[in-house]
């Protein structure tokens, strides 16, 4: 198993993984890519991401990846401001507790609307 080293990240870096989960499997297969989940580091070890849970706050050290699966940080060659950034931030902070929308991550990766009541 393997984890992140949370004291490297900086607020804003964007966590890119994957896992064996079926769910996993499917996304990669229908997005043709070797990622299917993304978290946001929001402040030093803290993460905000979206499962099937609905847009909940992480602790970083707390997650493990399997050795087979993909984990990538990336990071913004130049930083935004730190006004825009605080933008960013509390916009994800006001999202927790949100519902995960399938419909709606379906419809940004096939670029168009699906008809409510498919899901």
């Amino acid at each position: 198993m393997k984890m992140i080293n949370g004291s490297i990240l900086k607020v804003g870096d964007v966590i890119l993984t994957t896992t064996n989960r079926p769910i996993s499997k499917g996304i990669r297969a229908a997005t043709k890519s070797e990622i299917s989940h993304a978290m946001i580091c929001v402040q030093p070890h803290s993460v905000i991401d979206a499962t099937s849970d609905g847009v909940q706050s992480r602790n970083i050290g707390r997650l493990y990846f399997e050795d087979t699966c993909a984990v990538h940080v990336l990071r913004l060659i130049e930083s935004l401001s730190d006004s825009n950034m605080r933008l960013v931030i509390d916009y994800a902070r006001q999202c927790i507790g949100t519902e995960y929308s399938t419909r709606e991550a379906i419809q940004s990766v096939v670029g168009r609307k699906i008809k409510s009541g498919g899901f």
